[in-house]
């Protein structure tokens, strides 16, 4: 909690912030489990190593830089013993009659050794560190008193005819002696030198259609950032946290934790390979536990010379230009006389064209050619395969984006990553209750102690009180290994999918016509799917910052059918994508039975259908029994509030 509250910088090191905390700590009294020293003039000394900043845990290592500073604190007291001196002569003239002390000398020093090699001194020491070992921090503590000894001496204190008739004794004095006293006291940390330096560098492959391919690499980093104007990607290697030292006093300490994660906006990613279309202001930079690296982008392709790809798409670019004229000109013309004609000759132009495609559609028993360029020796071919491919491409032409859509939003990681800082916020508002609710459950144990019931209801509060601030604590990775587990299940599902189903193909006559007939009806399902699809994603992404909410409402008991209302929510629509693949892939092993084969586009029809159903349903359900839960929620909070009273 307290690392919670302290420190929001979960994916940065930030050394200043812990350097400012830890020196705004008075350390007046040892901390807990200090060895306690004492000796003749030294008393209650103690030396208390108290942190080194910058610093990090790393798997129970201490790593530091090679510049780092050290902080220790400590104190003691010189004892001078009262001065004595005798009330009169004594019978027996023994001892001193009088003793005076006085502290002449009172010094203490503190270094700071590495393997035994001076490296600083004082409390607060900026050192150099060269290599791995053990600090030392040294105290010598020396005192000097300074005894003075007056003893008794006999003198004639009365005389007569010149012989002394009565003596008497007085305090003189007779010698001096410095007595010393020496105490050391020590404290050690092992710690290791973190000599790794981030770096990260972009390689470009080539450039072709204004999309720029490259791989960015990056070593010894924490976080490593590649960033375009409106574009980015983000590699994380780790989280930082508190751990605490030296209680009560609390000095902190940045602990590294391994959380391996991905970010990326208006980019592709595929095994290390970016596909990204806009270039500007591209800026590279990364850190590790201490150090940071930048640099500006080289963006000069390494790969494929572009005029190599240029002459390759020259090749054919006269003849090509020919075809797409004529099929141009084709359809026009039969779009006109479709305008023009009566019926007759509307079905012969139906007929004319199904003549055209049929041979293509249905050639069977032989591989299909290698791809050959259209030239006058082979016109007869060619000419009827470009216009059947080029059909093709304009009936698939508006459903190949709202596809491409549907299948990333099916199965692409939900980005929760821009809102850990309101999160955050969340979770440190939240944490205010928590007082609340131990000093609920405290009230009830003193006020209905010999009840055992209340007493059992105290001991609920405080267990569930546990859990919930585990759960709020570690909310947002719970919510991202959730977000993890969906989308390995969809992308697993989506490899079983055959791609061609979803496109419209000339595979038999009966299919062909009901195509004609249904493809507006089917871009129109598909883009009622994008647009549910869309709300859920945006559910989900909000979601991170509704689980939180959740876990708490639901240890609440007068909110708890919030809390279930929330968590069921966030479940259902995170998971809904996952069986919404596995229709698509029923369906799509559907049309491989004969019965199906001549109906395909109503499978498609009705599979997308089913998905919006779905989707739709699920949004009902979910709202109807929120609308369902707040009069029993009401009720619920009216007797607890009782319950209280």
């Amino acid at each position: 909690m307290l690392s919670s509250l302290s420190y929001q910088y979960t994916n940065y090191p930030n050394h200043t912030l812990i350097e400012n905390y830890n020196l705004g700590i008075n350390v007046t009294e040892p901390p807990n489990n200090t060895e306690i020293y004492s000796s003749v003039q030294i008393k209650n000394a103690w030396l208390s190593f108290l942190v080194m900043f910058p610093s990090i845990y790393e798997n129970n290592i201490l790593y530091v830089p090679s510049n780092t500073k050290l902080l220790s604190e400590y104190n003691y007291t010189a004892e001078i013993p009262e001065n004595y001196e005798a009330g009169g002569y004594p019978e027996q003239n023994e001892g001193d009659c009088k003793r005076t002390y006085k502290l002449t000398k009172n010094e203490n020093k503190l270094n700071y050794f590495l393997n035994d090699n001076p490296i600083g001194e004082g409390k607060l020491a900026e050192v150099n560190i060269n290599s791995d070992g053990t600090i030392k921090s040294e105290l010598n503590i020396d005192t000097e008193l300074e005894v003075k000894h007056y003893k008794w001496k006999r003198y004639c204190a009365a005389t007569r005819r010149g012989r002394c008739i009565r003596w008497d004794y007085k305090c003189d004095y007779s010698s001096t002696e410095y007595p010393k006293d020496n105490i050391k006291i020590s404290e050690e940390k092992q710690v290791y030198l973190y000599t790794l330096m981030p770096s990260a560098h972009l390689e470009v492959a080539r450039v072709y259609s204004n999309i720029t391919e490259a791989r960015f690499n990056a070593e010894n980093y924490a976080f490593a950032s590649l960033k375009f104007n409106s574009s980015y990607i983000n590699y994380q290697n780790y989280a930082y946290n508190l751990v605490f030292d030296k209680n009560p006093y609390y000095f902190a300490y940045l602990e590294a934790k391994n959380f391996s994660h991905i970010s990326h906006r208006n980019l592709y990613l595929s095994n290390n390979t970016i596909f990204v279309k806009n270039t500007d202001n591209c800026e590279i930079w990364s850190y590790n536990h201490f150090y940071n690296f930048s640099s500006e982008c080289d963006l000069t392709p390494k790969g494929e010379e572009l005029e190599d790809l240029k002459k390759l798409k020259e090749k054919n670019v006269d003849l090509d230009l020919v075809i797409y004229v004529l099929i141009f000109i084709l359809i026009v013309y039969i779009c006109y006389r479709v305008a023009r004609s009566q019926l007759r000759k509307l079905v012969f132009v139906l007929i004319l064209l199904l003549i055209i495609l049929t041979p293509v559609a249905f050639a069977e028993g032989e591989a299909p050619p290698e791809e050959e360029d259209c030239g006058l020796t082979n016109l007869a071919s060619c000419l009827p395969e470009k216009i059947y491919d080029y059909f093709l491409v304009l009936i698939n032409a508006p459903l190949i984006p709202l596809l491409g859509f549907i299948q990333l939003l099916l199965t692409t990681d939900v980005s929760i990553d821009i809102f850990h800082g309101v999160w955050s916020v969340i979770r440190y508002i939240l944490s205010f209750f928590y007082v609340f609710l131990f000093l609920y459950a405290g009230f009830i144990f003193i006020t209905s102690s010999s009840n055992p019931i209340r007493r059992t209801q105290a001991k609920e509060v405080i267990k569930d009180t546990f859990i919930m601030i585990i759960l709020i604590q570690g909310s947002f990775y719970i919510y991202g290994l959730i977000l993890n587990l969906n989308s390995i299940l969809s992308n697993a599902v989506l490899t079983l999918i055959e791609p061609e189903f979803f496109l419209i193909t000339v595979d038999n006559i009966v299919n062909v016509g009901l195509e004609f007939l249904f493809s507006i009806a089917y871009v129109i399902i598909l883009f009622l799917t994008v647009l549910l699809l869309v709300m859920r994603y945006i559910i989900v992404s909000l979601g991170v910052i509704l689980f939180p909410i959740g876990i708490f409402c639901y240890f609440i008991p007068p909110l708890r059918s919030y809390g279930k209302f929330i968590i069921h929510l966030l479940g259902v629509f995170i998971f809904v994508t996952f069986f919404d693949l596995l229709i698509i892939l029923a369906c799509s092993m559907l049309i491989e039975a004969p019965i199906f084969a001549s109906i395909k586009i109503l499978i498609m029809i009705a599979c997308f259908s089913i998905v919006n159903y779905t989707l739709w349903k699920t949004i009902k359900l979910v709202f109807g029994k929120a609308t369902e839960s707040v009069g029993d929620s009401i009720n619920s909070a009216v007797k607890y509030v009782a319950m209280a009273v």
